[in-house]
């Protein structure tokens, strides 16, 4: 749900600022990607691949 919001959130701001919505999206996905690391339940990791996978397409 907080990764939804927060990807909502920059949608919103990707038209008054594209430099905002950029550095914003780096950090989503280095977020992800080292949450991702820390996680090592093989559920856990699926769904957080699922999560890496869906932003690569966007």
């Amino acid at each position: 749900m907080i990764i939804i919001f927060n990807w909502k959130y920059i949608h919103q701001k990707y038209d008054s600022n594209t430099e905002f919505y950029y550095q914003s999206q780096q950090k989503i996905k280095y977020i992800l990607f080292t949450f991702s690391l820390q996680l090592r339940s093989v559920k856990y990791n699926t769904l957080f691949l699922r999560y890496i996978q869906i932003f690569r397409q966007l």
